[in-house]
């Protein structure tokens, strides 16, 4: 299990498992909340389900790669065209992006899928550079990575982006910087990697 730190508290924790036929990926967030997701051997999305502090489940998004439709199951119940390749916005993008990331200058395309706010965006991923994080008071040479809106007009309104850096030995997840809300930014660290 990856514990992660959030603005200098170690209170996230992801937790992946694979098999032959699937990855799963927990997400434990500093709310207490969690989220379970499902992939493909190929990294594509089938179902992400939103539990909250009572252990309920409170949201479901199931991917139906068949008929090409996304189906958001809560409150409200939504139906979306299935835009390939798309994923849920939450704490298993962490994995997800080690495990798609571009191997070359050209920026991967993306839907994400903010589903508790009901809304999708195209996003890009794109290689910013190498630098040399600190994990747990140790250097660790990792690259950097950009996402961000690619529609020019949306960005008029949501200029930020994010960033997220890998190590370049194991391509594990290192670090995240990003925006939450106009006003306020967030980073969230591993506390140690694998040997």
């Amino acid at each position: 299990m990856k514990v992660l730190r959030k603005n200098g508290e170690f209170s996230q924790k992801m937790l992946v498992t694979q098999n032959k036929a699937e990855t799963l990926v927990e997400f434990f967030d500093t709310a207490g909340e969690s989220s379970l997701n499902r992939f493909s051997p190929k990294m594509e999305s089938l179902e992400t389900r939103y539990i909250d502090t009572n252990n309920k489940e409170y949201l479901k998004i199931t991917f139906d790669s068949v008929s090409r439709t996304i189906l958001s199951e809560g409150s409200i119940v939504k139906k979306y065209e299935l835009e390939t390749p798309v994923y849920d916005g939450n704490g298993a993008l962490f994995y997800v992006f080690s495990k798609i990331l571009p191997k070359s200058n050209h920026p991967y395309i993306f839907n994400l899928l903010q589903s508790k706010e009901k809304r999708m965006v195209k996003m890009y991923l794109k290689y910013v550079g190498q630098e040399k994080i600190l994990v747990n008071g140790k250097p660790v040479e990792s690259v950097k990575y950009e996402t961000g809106l690619v529609s020019k007009v949306l960005s008029v309104f949501w200029p930020y982006t994010y960033n997220y850096w890998f190590s370049m030995k194991t391509h594990e997840f290192v670090k995240y910087e990003g925006p939450v809300g106009h006003n306020d930014s967030e980073t969230i660290e591993v506390r140690e990697l694998n040997k």
